[in-house]
């Protein structure tokens, strides 16, 4: 009996014919999984799931500008974030 193991899950089937067309997924051809139909066993594609989110790793953010020196003055027309969208001391964006 072979032990190779495919990549992927079986889908979970129901109602299929109840014969063993496969007893393991060397047996399937291509892709195809050695699975269950909820009587025999068939030839099936396999389904993929994602990984969850919570098994990815949480990295900190961090930020790469550069923050503005003690004294220093943020020029007309910029604000604190740099960008022109959010002047400073002057009551808004520019239209």
């Amino acid at each position: 009996l072979s032990t190779v193991v495919k990549p992927g899950e079986c889908p979970r089937l129901m109602g299929g014919l109840c014969v063993m067309q496969c007893t393991s997924d060397a047996q399937c051809s291509g892709a195809l999984k050695c699975c269950s139909n909820g009587c025999g066993y068939e030839c099936t594609i396999a389904t993929y799931s994602l990984p969850l989110l919570n098994n990815l790793p949480i990295l900190p953010i961090t930020s790469t500008r550069s923050r503005a020196k003690l004294g220093s003055k943020t020029p007309e027309g910029y604000g604190e974030d740099g960008g022109p969208d959010n002047p400073v001391g002057l009551g808004g964006p520019r239209g």
